[in-house]
């Protein structure tokens, strides 16, 4: 296991964040208006899948009065690129992903998708849209569903993100 070292000058602590191999820890520094140097640590996503909630092994709290919601329409890269980049630059996101059929009928059944994951604004667009196509695909074939449940519709099918901001302890 490696192990990577970061100084934050605000307390005179030094941490060690752990990480595995194919796993990038992004550390930002900044100036705030007293001149002090604060650091943010991002937690490490893997750089070439989704990571899970349950990967992470740091403490993390997730902050549930701040839940938001956002749905995508399926096969669109332009979506998951613009609510990427809504996301704040220094936050972290627990998300939670359902399939519905309709953006009219919400009383229609929907599926969860996967189990908690994690992003962040650095997540790759191709590699999120990448994880939604083989969960739908895996939806299709382990339901014994007709493909045409997640052909493209002018009201749906979407994917519904439901995500919260999340901070490592």
């Amino acid at each position: 296991m490696y192990k990577f070292h970061v100084r934050v000058y605000k307390n005179s602590n030094l941490y060690t964040i752990s990480y595995k191999p194919n796993i990038l820890v992004f550390i930002l520094w900044f100036n705030s208006l007293e001149t002090t140097i604060y650091t943010t640590v991002l937690i490490p996503l893997s750089i070439v899948k989704i990571s899970f909630i349950d990967e992470i092994d740091s403490l993390i709290y997730i902050s549930e009065s701040n839940t938001k919601e956002e749905r995508l329409y399926l096969w669109n890269y332009e979506e998951i690129e613009s609510f990427l980049k809504s996301l704040n630059i220094d936050d972290n996101y627990i998300v939670e992903m359902e399939f519905m059929p309709s953006d009219e009928d919400m009383d229609a059944p929907q599926l969860i998708l996967s189990k908690p994951f994690l992003i962040n604004r650095h997540s790759s667009v191709t590699i999120i849209m990448k994880f939604i196509n083989e969960r739908l695909d895996k939806m299709v074939d382990v339901f014994y569903l007709d493909d045409i449940v997640i052909q493209p519709e002018i009201i749906g099918p979407i994917v519904k993100l439901t995500y919260k901001k999340i901070n490592i302890l």
